[in-house]
């Protein structure tokens, strides 16, 4: 057999060797772009010269989540193209979205599975409406991921990746790593952000944010 893992079997396969127990995975993870409403602030930000007004939290805690080892790249649609002949090439393509991207979520993920891609789609929506997306996805993660997306990816080394993670625990947020925010184009967006807490003690009926956090802050 070929030392090459691409010379054995192309990426995104879900057939692994025992080569692929210690090698890296080629990561990409997507933010969806924004339909127009409340969340993409469209309007107004032509007058700042900005693409976005502030970039989602999901991508750079996840990139700092995922070991050394692994290769990762983010992509946020509100602030650049989406390449799919580079998430073609990766292993794991994840996707995120709230409820306002769903529809742009489902677009992408049936591109990816169009070109073989290790789909992974995680995020708000599918939190609070798991079947939304279908076969769509290879694996999905229900409710916070700092426990267990750091856990899919051994098992997906180890060549058992289950369907399905959920993260039954809050978590800890003195225990959160510090997001890589070098790995997206911040020049692009309006304003930067520190997230110091979760939960909310409202009770808005058109929010999911007490659902997957809680009440408690």
């Amino acid at each position: 057999m070929s030392s090459s893992r691409d010379d054995a079997f192309p990426r995104g396969s879900l057939m692994l060797t025992k080569y692929w127990v210690s090698a890296m995975a080629d990561i990409v993870i997507i933010n969806p772009n924004f339909e127009m409403s409340f969340w993409g602030f469209q309007g107004g930000l032509r007058f700042l010269g900005k693409q976005a007004n502030m970039p989602v939290g999901a991508l750079p805690l996840l990139a700092s989540l995922t070991p050394p080892e692994h290769r990762v790249t983010l992509i946020d649609e509100n602030v650049e193209e989406l390449d799919f002949d580079r998430c073609q090439r990766a292993d794991i393509v994840g996707i995120t979205g709230m409820i306002v991207q769903r529809r742009r979520m489902i677009e992408i993920a049936k591109e990816l599975k169009r070109r073989g891609c290790y789909v992974a789609i995680g995020g708000r929506w599918i939190s609070v409406k798991e079947d939304y997306f279908g076969n769509l996805a290879d694996v999905i993660f229900i409710g916070e991921a700092e426990d267990t997306w750091p856990q899919f990816l051994l098992d997906w080394q180890a060549g058992r990746a289950a369907p399905r993670y959920e993260q039954t625990q809050a978590t800890d947020m003195t225990r959160v790593p510090v997001p890589r925010l070098d790995l997206l184009r911040m020049k692009r967006y309006a304003f930067g952000c520190v997230q110091f807490s979760r939960g909310c003690p409202f009770q808005c009926e058109f929010c999911d944010i007490i659902v997957i956090y809680g009440r408690r802050p």
